[in-house]
C-alpha cells in the first residue's frame, strides 16, 4: 500500500467525520431554533431585556436588586432549612439501613409519641375484645443493642393482651443466645 493510498484512506475518514459533525450540527440548530421560538424562551427574553432596560448592568439599581434577590432567596433556603431540621429529609432523599438514623427517629418520635397523660388515658380504655397480638422477630446473629431495644419497646406496650415470638435461626454468636434466655 503507498503513501497515496493511506492518504487518500485518511481524507475519506476525515470527510465523513467531518459530515457527521456537520449532520450534528445541523441537528443542534434545528433543536436551538425550535427554542427560541417556543412561548417560554419568548417570554424569558422579553423579561431579560425589560431586567437589563429597568436595571442596566454596572448600575447602582442593578446592585441593589442582585442584593435583594440574594437576601430574600437566602431568607427561603433559611425557612426550608429549619423545615428540613424539623421533618428531616424527604423521604426519597433519606436513605436506606438496617435500622433507622437515630435523629429521624427522633424527629418521629418527639412528633408522634403520646404524653404521660395521653399514656394514662390510653391504659384506661377498655376493649369489647381483648385479641391477642402475636409479634413474631426472626433472630439471626443481630446487633444486640439493637435486639434488646426492639424487646424493651415490645414490652413497655401499653396493650396488655400480647406475646413475643422470637425465632432464633441458630445464631453464631452465644451472647444472642444469653439475651434471649434472660427474657
Amino acid at each position: 500500500m503507498s503513501d497515496l493510498d493511506v492518504a487518500q484512506r485518511r481524507i475519506e475518514q476525515l470527510e465523513s467525520a467531518l459530515a457527521r459533525r456537520t449532520e450534528l450540527l445541523e441537528q443542534r440548530t434545528a433543536e436551538l431554533a425550535n427554542i427560541r421560538a417556543g412561548k417560554a424562551f419568548k417570554f424569558a427574553n422579553g423579561v431579560n431585556k425589560l431586567l437589563n432596560r429597568l436595571f442596566p448592568i454596572h448600575t447602582r439599581r442593578r446592585a441593589f436588586l442582585r442584593n435583594t434577590t440574594k437576601t430574600v432567596f437566602g431568607g427561603v433556603a433559611w425557612l426550608l432549612g429549619k423545615r428540613n431540621a424539623k421533618n428531616g429529609p424527604p423521604p426519597e432523599a433519606r436513605y436506606l439501613s438496617e435500622a433507622t438514623p437515630p435523629d429521624e427517629y427522633r424527629r418521629w418520635s418527639d412528633k408522634y409519641e403520646p404524653s404521660g397523660k395521653q399514656l394514662a388515658a390510653l391504659k384506661q380504655l377498655q376493649f369489647k375484645h381483648n385479641a391477642t397480638i402475636s409479634v413474631v422477630v426472626p433472630v439471626y446473629n443481630p446487633p444486640l443493642d439493637l435486639l434488646d431495644a426492639a424487646i424493651r419497646s415490645i414490652k413497655r406496650q401499653i396493650y396488655p393482651h400480647w406475646e413475643l415470638c422470637i425465632a432464633d435461626d441458630a445464631s453464631t454468636n452465644p451472647e444472642v443466645w444469653l439475651l434471649l434466655q434472660r427474657l
